[in-house]
């Protein structure tokens, strides 16, 4: 089972994950300390597309799946002018 906890993160959106097209098809929050977590794709998760390669603080659930990947349920996020 694994162990979900509350975070605040600063960090860059990028891709995680593409199609065959090379459409995304899930983003993921690079921070500033070089770890990466998927950002859950739900609604307000995916509001985050939109801000690709833009700087955010994004407040959340992490949990860590059974890969090692960290997922974060995004509950709020601000757009930042730089790390």
């Amino acid at each position: 089972m694994s162990e979900e906890h509350k975070v605040s993160l600063k960090g860059i959106i990028v891709p995680a994950e593409m199609n065959g097209d090379f459409n995304i098809t899930s983003i993921m929050i690079s921070t500033d300390n070089e770890e990466d977590y998927v950002i859950a794709s739900d609604a307000k998760g995916g509001e985050l597309f939109k801000h690709l390669r833009e700087a955010v603080r994004v407040t959340g659930i992490v949990r860590e799946e059974k890969e090692g990947m960290n997922i974060i349920d995004v509950q709020d996020y601000e757009i930042l002018d730089h790390l």
